[in-house]
């Protein structure tokens, strides 16, 4: 059966010239990939990155969801999952049924939470993608969250980290972005897992200040280090 809104999370009062915006996030599905695929590459675009984006439909799905046809496997202890936000001017319809079954530390099995969220604006949404983003049922894609299982040495205990997350423009301010991140934190919640974390660009000071508002602290005493292309080719090599 289809999983009922179980987190609402009411606004202010309609006003008159208020437009009514129904969201739910869930998790993305085999035919939600072509949408997921589009996200990236808005996301690659919106950070001056397109010419690095490799990601295709056939990649995007072997990473999402080819492991994930093992029956026994914990779909959040090792793939990497994606969380949508859809919307809707109008009821949203019934969400597509997903076999998930999530397991925590103590092995007890449960299904991802549907958050449900109405959202009221005084303007009219300017989405000239909509087409490219509406699925077969009518809602709107409007953003997502990808993230997969990490773990800290010190803990002894699992995390999740969170790669990347993105909100098309027109959807932006109306607090989709923090809808996605408490569905990924409600999970590492209810998972049992240590923490949540995630990496962000450093001219991006506006997210700075938006993370740091929920509660998110940065590590300053810490840096990224990656080893790819080339010098990883060159690295890995057992004779060199």
């Amino acid at each position: 059966m289809a999983l009922e809104p179980i987190m609402i999370f009411p606004e202010h009062q309609q006003q008159s010239n208020d437009h009514i915006l129904n969201a739910r996030v869930r998790l993305a599905t085999e035919s939600d990939v072509p949408f997921i695929n589009k996200l990236i590459h808005k996301m690659a675009e919106y950070y001056n990155l397109a010419h690095e984006c490799e990601d295709t439909e056939t990649s995007l799905f072997a990473a999402l969801f080819n492991s994930k046809h093992q029956p026994l496997s914990n779909p959040f202890s090792s793939t990497v999952s994606v969380f949508l936000i859809e919307v809707s001017p109008t009821a949203l319809p019934v969400p597509p049924h997903q076999n998930c079954r999530a397991i925590d530390l103590a092995g007890h099995k449960f299904e991802p939470d549907t958050i449900h969220k109405t959202v009221h604006v005084n303007h009219l949404i300017n989405d000239p993608e909509e087409s490219l983003f509406r699925t077969e049922k009518g809602t709107i894609i409007a953003g997502f969250v990808i993230f997969f299982s990490s773990y800290s040495t010190f803990l002894t205990k699992p995390g999740i980290h969170m790669e990347d997350l993105f909100v098309r423009k027109g959807y932006r301010g109306m607090g989709f972005g923090k809808l996605l991140m408490k569905a990924v934190a409600n999970l590492t919640v209810r998972l049992g897992y240590a923490r949540m974390e995630w990496t962000v660009i450093t001219w991006n000071v506006d997210s700075h200040r938006f993370y740091e508002k929920l509660g998110a602290h940065i590590l300053k005493d810490w840096r990224i280090f990656r080893l790819d292309g080339d010098s990883l080719l060159s690295f890995g090599q057992l004779n060199n």
